[in-house]
C-alpha cells in the first residue's frame, strides 16, 4: 500500500511539473495599425517588442525605407505607460504565447542573446497568411517579454 501511495504521489508531482513547464500562456493583443510596405516579404522571426517612445523612434528610423508612416498614423496616440507595442513584419498574428519550455528550450537566439539570460520570457508567434504589411499591435505593459535576439 505504501509503494502504491508513493508511486501515485511521484506521478502526480511529475504531471504537475510537466503542466507548469509546457503550459502555454496566451497573450491578449489588440491590432493598432497596418502599414503599407514598399517592398518586403514575410519574416516569421522578425518581430520586436517596444516598451518606450525612444525605442519606437529608433526602430521606425531603421525601417524608414520600408515603411510608409504617412498613412493615418498618429504617433502621439501610443501610450507607452500602459502598453507594450509589437512590430510584426509581413503577416498578421494568429496566436502569441510563451511558456517555460519556449523560454528555456525553444529559444532560437544565440546563447549570448537568449531570453533566460536576461530574465525574460521568449514569446512565440503563430501567423495568419502572409500579406506583405507591417503590423503594430499593443498588449498590456510587460517588459519581461522578448522575441528572438541576435538572429
Amino acid at each position: 500500500m505504501r509503494k502504491l501511495f508513493s508511486a501515485a504521489f511521484t506521478i502526480s508531482i511529475v504531471l504537475l511539473l510537466m503542466y507548469f513547464i509546457y503550459n502555454k500562456h496566451y497573450i491578449k493583443y489588440n491590432a493598432c495599425y497596418k502599414f503599407p510596405m514598399l517592398k518586403t516579404s514575410f519574416y516569421p522571426d522578425a518581430y520586436k517588442f517596444i516598451n518606450t517612445r525612444e525605442d519606437f523612434e529608433k526602430y521606425t528610423e531603421l525601417i524608414d525605407d520600408t515603411i510608409n508612416l504617412s498613412c493615418n498614423f498618429e504617433f502621439r496616440k501610443l501610450d507607452f505607460e500602459k502598453y507594450t507595442y509589437i512590430l510584426i513584419f509581413g503577416a498578421p498574428i494568429k496566436n502569441m504565447y510563451y511558456s517555460l519550455k519556449t523560454t528555456f528550450c525553444d529559444d532560437k537566439s544565440p546563447s549570448y542573446a537568449r531570453a533566460m539570460k536576461y530574465k525574460k520570457k521568449c514569446v512565440f508567434i503563430e501567423y495568419e497568411k502572409p500579406t506583405g504589411y507591417i503590423y503594430l499591435y499593443e498588449i498590456n505593459k510587460d517588459e519581461s517579454l522578448t522575441g528572438f535576439n541576435g538572429i
